[in-house]
């Protein structure tokens, strides 16, 4: 929701020909269409130009409602969506319709974030992520642990927070029989198998 963009929104009960100047100008080349405040699609500057182009009776076209050409499979996501989340999204994005997401608050319409500032804004975090990170176990280490602990205690005064600590048992003695690569294949194990069955809301981190 930080990433979006306040673009003003399309009637879908709007005339082509009414549009096609703010579209012409349109910074992210769409625009987002919503009925009483509730997302249906987008207008791409793409389809619409193209079907003029391909339309013989221009004036015709021009006077059909907007709902004719919207495009309803553009991603529409809560506002609270984090961008780890859209990382198969944006792996898989096509450059040519992907024109970016369609952000909703209380289920109606609050920005558009561009496909762009989408992609560098995942890229960001990742490194962010990467610098956090124990080697070993790719989960966030001590210092990212401790930065989450403050977020958290800065935005949830007052609630009393879980916190769970695990250790592996005899683990100095199985890396000294079977040999440090066996022992840190235990550690990985752990580190996938706390990561699967743990919430997405839920902080994991890693002190090796």
């Amino acid at each position: 929701g930080e990433l979006a963009s306040k673009i003003d929104v399309v009637s879908p009960l709007a005339l082509i020909r009414d549009v096609l100047p703010r579209l012409s100008a349109a910074q992210y080349l769409c625009l987002p269409v919503t009925s009483a405040g509730s997302v249906i699609g987008v207008l791409r500057a793409a389809t619409v130009f193209g079907t003029l182009a391909e339309c013989y009776r221009m004036r015709e076209t021009c006077d059909q409602e907007a709902e004719w050409l919207v495009e309803h499979d553009v991603p529409i996501r809560d506002y609270l969506t984090p961008i780890s989340s859209l990382e198969q999204f944006i792996a898989n994005h096509n450059p040519m319709t992907d024109t970016g997401v369609l952000v909703t608050r209380r289920e109606e319409y609050y920005g558009f974030v561009p496909m762009d500032r989408l992609v560098r804004a995942k890229h960001d975090e990742d490194v962010a992520s990467a610098r956090g990170s124990n080697v070993l176990t790719g989960l966030p280490g001590s210092n990212a642990m401790a930065a989450a602990w403050d977020r958290y205690v800065a935005t949830h005064a007052g609630e009393t927070p879980l916190v769970a600590v695990v250790d592996l048992d005899y683990f100095k003695s199985f890396n000294d029989s079977y040999g440090p690569m066996r022992g840190d294949e235990i550690i990985q194990a752990l580190a996938l198998t706390i990561k699967d069955v743990t919430a997405p809301h839920v902080s994991v981190g890693a002190h090796v």
